[in-house]
C-alpha cells in the first residue's frame, strides 16, 4: 500500500511538473533579405522580363490591323467577302484564315466591322470608327516599339507577397492574366 502511495505521489509531482514548468518561446528574427538572397526589386532583371511577359502583344492580329503597336479588342468582326466572322478571342484567328483558304480570299479581302477598340501594348484603350483613324494610328506606329515578350506564356494565377518599407505592412498580391501583372508591376514603387 506504501509503495501505491508513493507511486501515485510521483505520478501526481510528475503531471504537476509539467503543467507548471516553463516553456521556452521560439523568437524568429527576420534579418533584411537583399536582391542575392531572393528578394526581387521593381529595379531586378527578372521584373523587367516579367513587365516584358505581361505587356499586351500586338502582333497576333497583324494580318487584320496592319500594326504590331496595338491590338483589337475582343469581341468584334470582320468581314470577308460579305461573309461575317465573330471574333471572340485569339483562336478565332484560324476561323478567318481558314475561311481565307477555302473561298480563295485574300489578307486583302478582310474587312473590319467598325466601330472597334483598339488596346496599346500598357492596355491603354482608344474607340476607332472608321478605316481611316486606324491607319492614322498604324502610321504612327514605330518599328520595334512593342516591347511584348512573346516566347513566354505565364501560368495564372500568381502570387506576389510585397513589403511596403516605409508602412512595414506585408500583403499578398494575386494576379490573375497579364493585364493584372502588367498594372501590379506598373503601380509599384522603388
Amino acid at each position: 500500500m506504501r509503495n501505491l502511495f508513493r507511486l501515485s505521489f510521483l505520478l501526481i509531482l510528475i503531471v504537476a511538473f509539467q503543467f507548471a514548468s516553463c516553456q521556452k518561446e521560439e523568437t524568429e528574427i527576420i534579418e533584411d533579405i537583399t536582391e542575392d538572397e531572393g528578394t526581387i526589386t521593381l529595379a531586378s532583371p527578372l521584373m523587367s522580363l516579367l513587365f516584358g511577359v505581361s505587356t499586351n502583344d500586338g502582333d497576333n492580329d497583324d494580318f487584320i490591323d496592319g500594326s504590331s503597336c496595338f491590338s483589337i479588342k475582343f469581341p468584334f468582326s470582320v468581314l470577308v467577302n460579305e461573309t461575317e466572322i465573330n471574333v471572340e478571342s485569339e483562336n478565332n484567328y484560324q476561323n478567318i484564315i481558314d475561311y481565307i483558304v477555302t473561298s480563295g480570299s485574300t489578307i486583302e479581302d478582310i474587312n473590319i466591322s467598325y466601330p472597334i477598340t483598339i488596346l496599346f501594348s500598357d492596355y491603354s484603350e482608344i474607340l476607332i470608327n472608321n478605316n481611316e483613324e486606324l491607319n492614322g494610328y498604324a502610321n504612327q506606329c514605330v518599328a520595334g516599339e512593342n516591347d511584348a515578350i512573346d516566347c513566354v506564356r505565364i501560368v495564372y494565377p500568381l502570387q506576389f507577397f510585397t513589403y511596403n518599407s516605409e508602412t512595414e505592412i506585408n500583403d499578398v498580391r494575386v494576379v490573375n492574366d497579364n493585364k493584372e501583372l502588367h498594372f501590379f508591376i506598373a503601380g509599384l514603387n522603388t
